[in-house]
């Protein structure tokens, strides 16, 4: 199963053909440890909390392969499909909160190896190893 009973029709039904990668914590830690090295494999399993987990292999992840990313509560908009987002060509696709206007990764999306995703993952990767003190914040 993809998601949650609801969760994820929206997409399906709005992005036919639209392929899903899904990873829990075991697939995640192989994935980053045969893509990126067994420094991101072993902070990954550092991380206590699964949403910081899961925002640092998102990161990894599409910093590698490009695509899209959104959390299983983000709906697709009315007005784009994840397609013709696509088709614009831009490299890097973000949003900004309409409350305060941090960028968020709820819904993200670029080409694969973006020049700026690329450094995030590691800045992520120094900043885990370096005892995280704002993730440690967050439990």
């Amino acid at each position: 199963r993809l998601d949650r009973d609801g969760v994820g029709e929206g997409w399906r039904a709005s992005e036919p053909g639209l392929q899903y990668v899904l990873h829990d914590d075991v697939l995640g830690q192989r994935y980053l440890n045969a893509s990126w090295g067994p420094r991101f494999a072993r902070a990954f399993g550092q991380l206590a909390l699964g949403p910081i987990r899961s925002d640092f292999l998102r990161l990894a992840y599409i910093a590698e392969h490009g695509g899209f990313y959104a959390d299983a509560d983000v709906c697709p908009m009315g007005n784009a499909t994840l397609a013709q987002l696509r088709d614009l060509g831009a490299p890097l696709v973000i949003v900004a909160s309409q409350f305060n206007g941090e960028l968020l990764n709820a819904f993200f999306g670029a080409v694969p190896r973006h020049p700026d995703l690329q450094p995030l993952a590691w800045a992520a990767l120094h900043h885990i190893e370096a005892g995280g003190r704002e993730y440690k914040n967050l439990e």
